[in-house]
């Protein structure tokens, strides 16, 4: 851990800066291996994941179907959350190919998924996503909860199109309230002038109803669905690298991604696609939560550490890490950035190590 001064900061990253579809991440289990079923909605449940069923009616937004599954993208159907072991990829149609070449199909996905705000979005329709800045939703909508993106730290990288982009997390101490809420963090990479995907190495709090800190690696959400890789389970005070590295390159794009979440020597990897993607926006820190109704609902410690950040290009060399936009997200109403309504912990951004730390805290 990287003990350098921090310099406080807290610049408002440019509206134009914000995708139809955020990124994002949670560990969730896919359709396939659910068993449990959820008899008034006919939904299958992954028993072992977190479902908007856990969550206290207050903390779910109107809307939401019985057994939906909550990720870091918002609520998705079981059968649009597919997991993906790490002897397997992601290939360009949607299915799954084993490490023998055998593959096997990932279902379509026919289902509408829901905003952080509880805004329906058909599976291949971004442009209904309501959780975009500037667009928010009123009070009577909402509960007075926290759902989605509290805190962000990103760039645009304006002279070079990363082919590695690496970030380590701490992983910290457990909520001292410890109820249904999930917590994710995570760096990402996405593509700022076609946003299909986002790639994310995720460190999850309750990302499988385990009340238990644990690590996957994500892509969503193509044509409306979301791949994730097997859960790692973590500790606190263990160091999480989390890697996204391009192969297969040409000019600005690499046609396969290898997302990895690393802890000492085990690691969890999702092998995906880029679907034609120059991942240029990096997203160095990112906090989102689903069902906070507290501050000490999320960690105890009142603070996320973020730390060598590092960038590679095409050609090999590093690329210099650029001056970091925070955004402080509407926790109210779901959606937006606003410092108004940064109202439940005071969300702070610290950076230090020449913007190679990152650090998201508030007050005990």
């Amino acid at each position: 851990m990287n003990d350098a001064p921090l310099q406080r900061t807290g610049v408002v990253a440019s509206a134009r800066h914000f995708p139809v579809v955020f990124a994002t991440v949670a560990l969730l289990m896919c359709a396939s291996v659910c068993g449990a079923m959820n008899p008034d909605a006919g939904i299958p449940v992954a028993d072992a994941s977190t479902s908007v069923d856990s969550l206290p009616p207050s903390a779910r937004p109107a809307g939401v179907p019985d057994g939906y599954l909550v990720t870091p993208n918002g609520y998705f159907h079981p059968d649009c959350v597919q997991r993906v072991g790490s002897d397997e990829r992601v290939l360009a149609d949607g299915s799954i190919a084993g490490p023998a070449g055998q593959r096997r199909a990932s279902p379509a996905c026919i289902h509408a998924h829901f905003s952080k705000a509880g805004t329906a979005i058909g599976p291949y329709d971004r442009a209904q996503v309501s959780d975009i800045p500037g667009q928010t939703a009123t009070a009577d909508t909402l509960p007075p909860t926290i759902n989605g993106y509290t805190v962000s730290a990103t760039f645009v990288v304006s002279n070079a199109v990363p082919k590695v982009f690496a970030a380590d997390m701490l992983v910290p101490t457990a909520p001292s309230s410890a109820g249904d809420q999930t917590i994710y963090l995570f760096p990402g990479l996405e593509d700022i002038e076609d946003v299909q995907t986002i790639l994310q190495p995720v460190l999850a709090w309750n990302g499988f109803g385990d009340h238990a800190w644990s690590v996957a690696s994500w892509n969503c959400c193509k044509d409306g669905t979301t791949f994730h890789s097997d859960p790692l389970a973590v500790s606190a005070g263990e160091t999480i690298n989390g890697v996204m590295t391009g192969s297969n390159c040409s000019g600005d794009v690499c046609t396969n991604w290898a997302v990895s979440s690393k802890r000492g020597a085990e690691s969890t990897v999702l092998n995906t696609q880029s679907y034609g993607q120059r991942f240029d926006w990096v997203f160095g820190a990112a906090l989102e939560v689903y069902g906070v109704q507290t501050c000490e609902q999320q960690p105890a410690s009142a603070l996320v550490r973020f730390t060598n950040e590092r960038l590679t290009g095409m050609n090999g060399t590093a690329i210099a890490l650029q001056p970091w936009n925070g955004a402080f997200f509407d926790s109210l109403f779901g959606s937006g950035f606003d410092a108004r309504y940064n109202i439940y912990c005071a969300y702070q951004l610290n950076y230090g190590d020449a913007g190679r730390q990152i650090v998201i805290l508030w007050p005990h």
